[in-house]
């Protein structure tokens, strides 16, 4: 059987090297392989263009991952990050091969390059791949992809860092390096960007008196070809303040403070009593601290040689904020005379403010109002009260509004089954009630304190004549000082 199939093998194997082709080779050049950041470089693609079907071109710089296709054969781009690789990649089209005829059998043939697929589609590349199958006739289409390759480098320094006496102290001079030092480029120290004339210093290193609170320098970095590049380096003079926040150090009981130092590298904080929380934030230039009583905190700042600042001040006193408490009379709304006398009586508190509703405010620790809204049972009442700096509680209540109705007849029929008995009704509690009845004469001939009370016309278990009569009525409400009177004239009718 192996004897059978070997020269089968062999034969395909043979005619598949006689119909294959080879793709030339592709041809890439670059204008210029060291440039300066800006630079236009141009890309030639000088490949035989017999029976190439697509070019592209793949760049790898930091803005653009991308390709240009069709038949530009030269491209003119500039690059802006320090390595770009650059790959052309050239398709081309092989003539087709014919396989003959291999009738039940199955053969594996291997490929360089093999695409499976009808001509003017897309093609996927696949490369040393075997590929067997059962067939009777097959017509395959070789296509080759080649890659050429190159790179262009820009100068494009890495950016520097800044090392040394970066914050000093006023007076002193400042000796600061920047790196990483590039072998083979030189280094020049300007006051302004773009500047050719005169350096402050040459190298890498400057050592100068800043003549301002804040100086920028200029670094500027020259290669062999000539490129250049900029870098900047700012220094400090150390400011020697301490500001809060809030300015006058005054603040309510709880809320915080923010203490700010000026510019220094680093700082030490003390506070006078001791803060615990000053021992978590030495290092840093603003501090928010929340004091319980008041507190000096003291700031001494340090330059980056080690330099030191004066000692700076500043006090944080907290307010207790008010603890609400009001004082009413009466203790609701009487709508025969709605006034309300009102009184803050608050502890740490200088100021009042007063909302009624409607619009209707006022302002003092003790005044009194008077009521135009009476449609509902009560009526809400807001207390603003302040301290001395301005913390402020508050305490909203709602008062009710007592409606004092009372009803007495002017008649009533004595044994009758209606209207037979003389009473006073009210739906308000009361605390004192007194009634007395009197004939025209002045005759007293009824009194009672029991505001459910009930006259019957009669007098030490007689009846009372046919006529008329004068009743008195004095009452308290509950909760008020002042005694009410009401009068009236009653017909008794027999």
């Amino acid at each position: 059987m192996r004897l059978k199939i070997l020269p089968i093998i062999t034969l395909l194997l043979f005619l598949s090297t006689l119909n294959a082709q080879v793709a030339p080779s592709v041809q890439l050049s670059v204008s210029q392989h060291e440039v300066c950041l800006g630079d236009v470089v141009t890309l030639q693609d000088n490949t035989q263009r017999d029976r190439i079907i697509a070019r592209q071109w793949v760049f790898n710089d930091t803005n653009i991952y991308g390709y240009a296709l069709g038949d530009q054969i030269t491209i003119y781009r500039q690059f802006d990050s320090a390595v770009n690789p650059v790959t052309l990649q050239v398709v081309f089209q092989m003539p087709d091969t014919t396989i003959v005829s291999i009738i039940d059998t199955i053969t594996s043939i291997r490929y360089d390059t093999i695409i499976n697929a009808p001509e003017d589609t897309t093609f996927s590349t696949i490369h040393d791949t075997t590929y067997s199958t059962h067939y009777d006739t097959t017509f395959t289409t070789h296509n080759d992809t080649i890659q050429a390759f190159d790179t262009v480098y820009v100068f494009l320094p890495d950016k520097m860092t800044l090392t040394g006496d970066s914050i000093a102290c006023p007076g002193d001079s400042i000796n600061i390096k920047m790196e990483p030092v590039i072998n083979g480029v030189s280094y020049s120290w300007f006051e302004h960007h773009h500047d050719d004339g005169f350096p402050l210093a040459y190298g890498s290193r400057l050592r100068i008196k800043p003549y301002s609170n804040s100086a920028l320098y200029f670094l500027k970095i020259k290669n062999a070809q000539g490129c250049i590049a900029w870098d900047s380096a700012r220094v400090y003079i150390m400011q020697n303040t301490l500001t809060s926040m809030p300015a006058d150090g005054k603040i309510c009981m709880g809320d915080s403070a923010i203490l700010i130092a000026g510019k220094a590298d680093h700082y030490e904080w003390n506070a006078i009593p001791i803060d615990t929380m000053l021992g978590q934030m030495q290092l840093t230039g603003t501090l928010v601290v929340k004091p319980t009583t008041s507190t000096i905190y003291a700031c001494t700042p340090y330059g980056t040689n080690g330099c030191a600042g004066e000692t700076q001040y500043v006090t944080i006193e907290p307010f207790e904020v008010p603890i609400p408490s009001i004082k009413m009379s009466p203790r609701f709304i009487d709508p025969e005379d709605p006034q309300l006398h009102l009184e803050d009586i608050s502890s740490n508190s200088v100021s009042t403010y007063w909302s009624f509703g409607l619009g209707e405010t006022g302002e003092g620790k003790s005044i009194t109002h008077r009521f135009f809204n009476l449609r509902y049972d009560s009526t809400e009442i807001v207390m603003r009260t302040s301290n001395a700096i301005g913390c402020y509680v508050d305490t909203a209540f709602r008062v009710p509004i007592q409606r004092f109705a009372s009803w007495a007849p002017n008649i009533f029929t004595p044994n009758r089954a209606e209207n037979s008995t003389f009473r006073i009704q009210t739906i308000n509690e009361v605390e004192y009630f007194s009634v007395y009845i009197y004939t025209r004469e002045g005759k007293l001939v009824f009194e009672s304190e029991d505001p459910h009370f009930v006259w019957d016309g009669t007098h030490k278990g007689k009846d009372c004549p046919q006529g008329t009569y004068v009743y008195i009525c004095r009452y308290r409400r509950a909760n008020t000082s002042d005694v009410a009177e009401m009068k009236g004239v009653l017909t008794l009718i027999r």
